[in-house]
């Protein structure tokens, strides 16, 4: 959703030639439907307003362009790209980050694998825009270990400036003034604590000690900073998560079944359980995902379970929860 509320970019795999809609069994029947992940259907970044009419796609080219962001002013979009050389590869793993204007034009390669010699590939989550508009936080694996490493970084939004940040297992969140960014950084061989740096990296310090009595031998996997900047919110797991199989990455639905809802004070006191072994068994832990309501009153969360979507609607003080 647009700041202004009144537009929703989105990745559509639905155009596919000369503009014109195509369903699934069309796009079959012209060799480029391949496998329900859909590399070859060429996503598509398009918008279309929340009061009706139909959508103006911003790409058209042979590329997978999703996980668009809408910058704080609403003026720009921050996208994820694959190139088309590496659509044979028959899976997402994405080669660049772009910003467009909000009609299309304009477009930027902010970071790539080939501008940066240590990423082997982007990961497929949402680039995160500082509060301000000026930062951009990406995640990317990096292809300088025989381990497959997560690494958050953070580049200005002119392509400028680029940090490496930590080794994570998951997103990141800007603090509401956009000076600071907290993260879960690893600190074991399997595990996450929350961690709190500036807007560079600098000054890194646990929010979560790791190990700690309240939620020892924890993987966090979202965290979201809330609107008034008192408290943070993550979504974590102490279930077991070792798995020797190296392709266990590439199967989110094999991530642990339990999570929790977490609140934290920004300080690191005070941590407290909102929802307590929330089940995320459909399509895994990454797609258990959360937002604040703009007043911070509210926590909405979208729960994934045997593959059917549902959302739980909390109170900040856990005093009340509503399920849809």
């Amino acid at each position: 959703m647009s700041p202004d509320g009144s537009t929703i970019v989105y990745s559509s795999c639905q155009f596919a030639l000369d503009q014109r809609l195509l369903t699934p069994f069309e796009l079959e029947d012209i060799d480029l439907y391949i496998d329900t992940w859909g590399p070859w259907r060429h996503y598509e970044i398009a918008t279309v307003d929340v009061g009706g009419g139909g959508p103006r796609r911003l790409t058209n080219n042979n590329r997978v362009e999703n996980y668009p962001m809408w910058s704080p002013d609403g003026t720009q979009i921050a996208f994820l790209s694959t190139e088309e050389y590496h659509l044979a590869e028959n899976t997402f793993s994405a080669q660049v980050l772009y910003t467009m204007d909000e009609d299309g034009s304009n477009v930027r390669d902010i970071a790539s694998s080939e501008k940066i010699d240590a990423i082997s590939y982007l990961v497929p989550s949402p680039p995160v825009w500082s509060l301000d508009g000026q930062l951009l936080a990406f995640l990317a694996y990096e292809s300088t270990s025989a381990k497959k490493r997560k690494i958050l970084y953070v580049i200005g939004a002119d392509g400028t400036d680029l940090r490496r940040i930590a080794e994570v297992t998951g997103t990141a969140s800007w603090s509401p003034d956009s000076e600071r960014l907290a993260f879960p950084k690893i600190t074991g061989e399997y595990y996450s604590s929350l961690y709190v740096s500036d807007s560079y990296g600098a000054d890194a310090r646990p929010v979560t000690p790791s190990g700690n009595t309240t939620m020892p031998n924890s993987r966090i996997f979202q965290v979201y900073w809330s609107p008034d900047g008192s408290e943070i919110l993550f979504i974590a797991t102490d279930q077991d998560i070792r798995d020797p199989d190296p392709a266990y990455v590439k199967r989110p639905w094999q991530y642990p079944h339990l999570a929790s809802v977490y609140l934290i004070k920004s300080d690191g006191s005070e941590l407290r359980t909102l929802v307590n072994e929330l089940r995320t068994g459909g399509h895994g832990l990454p797609y258990t995902i959360a937002a604040w309501s703009p007043d911070s009153s509210q926590i909405a969360v979208r729960t994934d379970w045997e593959s059917v979507f549902g959302l739980i609607v909390i109170s900040r003080d856990g005093s009340e929860i509503v399920t849809w």
